[in-house]
């Protein structure tokens, strides 16, 4: 079998050579129609599979390759497969089964919220229609490129951006791994005209703000929903050159695109509204039927495979496709409001409770538990969950499964009297939170230099223990970054203005007078007049308090007796300001700090090393403060017993380390304050989560300030 030519770029090697005559030899003796599972890794080799199986008339099935080994099994036996193609090789299995109709070429599998994956059958013409229609809409055509940085295994790069360009005569350009300037780099080395993004990348790559390639006419986003507030930052940076569009397997990919638009008409239907998904693509009809959109067309799905069930319900007695969105019209364009289902749709990765909850019990978590659809502003969706047997450990078990939740909640489940759960009920209120991972890796290497400087040759050493803390922090981060397998971005003037900066850079320039004992913060902080406020309240200790007034007025939690711990210089206490009444009580060590921000209420010192003559509050909170506690346990045992029955208990904490053992950017610098360098800086969530359980609460949560692969704390909380 001659080895076909397709028109495949890719920034970093897949093994193609290898993989291409193991592939065509493996084929050679099926008969078309046969089925082959594709559990490969995103790159040309695998675009070569679905190319080359589409050709010989072959039905490809893609998975991902990440699945647990079980349930690869299961996809292979249900799609009734002769063979399994991995990165390693190729391996025959044993089929009775007789090829598939002559039109079939791809099985899909959408799992669902309830029961066993579902396999979408795409037929020659389905495929062929939904090419000739991103095609007309995005010109492909011989000479234009087509980027894409989403996995190949996904329909969205499988279907527009691999069968897309290849039978318009186009080229796709595959970044199989993102970064948002290594990217932009690739568009302008290959010259590709169009790229794909997802909402979750397209805000990376906001925050790195890559020049723009001379190549590129606009950026593709689908997957999920765009925010219009990063369709705003988008439009800052580079106008109007961004187009949204909707789809799903179902329907063979795309069944709405937005038109491309000039200035005014983006700030119209971008920026001042929802953004909308678009015009229904050449060849497909659209409408909405009760509020859910429904599509017709030549891209539908033939069926699912093997699960005529299924397919009666999918469409209409009239023969409309049932996508389970909700939407309405604005005009001429579609927007989405909702989806009926629980699909959770994390930064364009569709997720299901089921799968999830699968491999968590394989993991050993102790059931009862649920997973759940929680929000995320970035990402459109997280992954909660809720258990009633959870415990400190269980993060240990969680923190090992692909489907690492961004929130979670112990105490009682919400459930039907048939046991079904209502996991939208149990969702409700549970968020995670996302931030860049360039701007903290970025901080990262800020503070990597300041380092390098405190610990170069020549510079004082430590002479006092507060000196010998930082100094030593400053060495283990070092260390650590050593071992850090990800190339860190090189410091520039973009974060100049934070105010964490500029204190790192006090640090470095005051280093002499700290090491020797004849400097201290107050002299710092005299350096940096009118920083003390903003590096409190402004990024990266803001976040924390962002998210703890989020939970507080979500939740209802300030409208009764309320109690802040530790309230400093009011990074939460101007958040909520319009929330509390005259019963909220603000506490710190210094009284002073207090009565420099006007609020309604009292202030009282409190050291909550020492018992609290207060009884019976609705809340207590705080937000990076009880990590200062002498005794943390006991600290926690004396606000527990402040609470009446029920009441919250809320704490903003960050993280000691936020990948692996690499500590946290600010770690060593912090050192310069009493309670951190004396005391110990951020605890683990599982430390607080032990405190609880130990303290007697009854129920607890968690949500989680992500930045990329970096955690960086977020919220803990518990019911007395």
């Amino acid at each position: 079998m001659n080895a076909p030519k397709f028109n495949i770029l890719e920034d970093s090697s897949s093994g193609l050579s290898q993989h291409e005559p193991r592939l065509l030899a493996a084929l050679a003796g099926l008969p078309p129609g046969s089925r082959a599972v594709l559990a490969m890794r995103s790159g040309a080799a695998l675009a070569f599979s679905l190319l080359t199986c589409f050709e010989r008339r072959m039905v490809a099935v893609p998975i991902d390759p990440r699945v647990p080994e079980a349930k690869r099994q299961w996809y292979a036996a249900h799609a009734q497969a002769s063979l399994l193609v991995t990165d390693e090789g190729c391996t025959p299995l044993a089929t009775e089964a007789p090829p598939s109709p002559a039109e079939d070429r791809f099985i899909i599998y959408t799992s669902g919220s309830t029961g066993d994956p579902k396999g979408v059958v795409m037929t020659e013409a389905s495929v062929r229609d939904n090419a000739r229609a991103v095609a007309q809409l995005h010109r492909f055509r011989p000479g234009a490129v087509q980027a894409t940085c989403l996995p190949v295994f996904h329909c969205n790069a499988m279907m527009m951006s691999v069968l897309g360009t290849h039978l318009a005569g186009a080229t796709v350009a595959l970044h199989n791994r993102f970064e948002p300037q290594a990217y932009f780099a690739f568009i302008e080395q290959t010259g590709a005209e169009t790229a794909s993004l997802a909402p979750a990348l397209l805000e990376r790559l906001v925050e790195a703000a890559p020049r723009w390639p001379s190549c590129l006419r606009y950026v593709i986003t689908a997957a999920a929903p765009l925010p219009r507030e990063l369709a705003q930052r988008f439009f800052a940076l580079y106008g109007p050159r961004l187009r949204q569009g909707y789809g799903l397997s179902e329907a063979t990919n795309f069944s709405a695109v937005m038109p491309e638009l000039d200035e005014a008409a983006f700030r119209q239907e971008y920026l001042e509204a929802r953004p909308p998904v678009g015009l229904p693509v050449p060849g497909t009809e659209l409408r909405l039927q009760d509020g859910e959109v429904q599509v017709r067309g030549a891209s539908v799905m033939r069926a699912y495979w093997r699960n005529p069930e299924a397919t009666s319900r999918a469409f209409t007695p009239d023969g409309w496709l049932r996508t389970g969105d909700l939407g309405r019209m604005r005009g001429d364009y579609l927007v989405l409001t909702g989806r009926s289902k629980e699909v959770i749709n994390r930064g364009g990765e569709t997720v299901y409770p089921r799968d999830i909850e699968e491999e968590w019990e394989g993991l050993g978590l102790p059931r009862p538990f649920f997973a759940l659809r929680i929000a995320n502003d970035v990402l459109s969706d997280d992954i909660g969950v809720a258990g009633e047997r959870l415990t400190s450990e269980s993060l240990e078990v969680l923190a090992r499964s692909r489907f690492k939740p961004g929130a979670a909640w112990k105490g009682p489940l919400a459930q039907t009297s048939t046991g079904k759960p209502r996991r939208a009920e149990m969702g409700k209120g549970l968020f995670s939170v996302s931030e860049s991972q360039h701007k903290q890796e970025l901080l990262l290497a800020l503070s990597a230099a300041t380092a390098r400087k405190v610990l170069a040759p020549g510079r004082a050493p430590p002479r006092t223990p507060q000196a010998a803390f930082m100094h030593g922090e400053f060495a283990r981060m070092l260390r650590e970054l050593e071992r850090y397998p990800h190339a860190l971005p090189e410091p520039d003037a973009s974060l100049a203005e934070v105010p964490a900066v500029k204190f790192l850079h006090a640090i470095e320039q005051q280093w002499e007078g700290l090491a020797s004992g004849e400097a201290s913060v107050e002299d710092v902080m005299r350096g940096l007049k009118g920083q003390w406020t903003p590096f409190m309240t402004e990024w990266p200790m803001g976040s924390y308090a962002q998210m703890a007034a989020r939970f507080l007025i979500e939740g209802n939690h300030l409208s009764g007796r309320v109690l802040e711990v530790g309230a400093g210089v009011g990074n939460t206490t101007r958040l909520i300001l319009e929330h509390v009444n005259d019963a909220y009580i603000r506490t710190d060590l210094k009284v002073e700090l207090l009565k420099r921000l006007k609020a309604p209420g009292t202030v009282e010192a409190y050291n909550f090393d020492q018992p609290s003559p207060h009884r019976g509050l609705d809340t207590v909170f705080g937000v990076n403060a009880v990590h200062c506690a002498e005794d943390k346990l006991r600290a926690v045992g004396h606000l527990y017993e402040m609470l009446k029955p029920g009441g919250l208990l809320l704490l903003g904490e960050g993280a000691p380390t936020t990948v692996g053992t690499l500590p946290w950017s600010l770690n060593a610098a912090f050192g310069l304050f009493d309670g951190w360098w004396d005391r110990g800086g951020f605890l683990g969530r599982a430390f607080w989560i032990h405190a609880f359980e130990t303290s007697g609460f009854s129920a607890w949560g968690y949500s989680i300030l992500r930045a990329g692969r970096h955690d960086m704390g977020g919220l803990v909380w518990a019911l007395k």
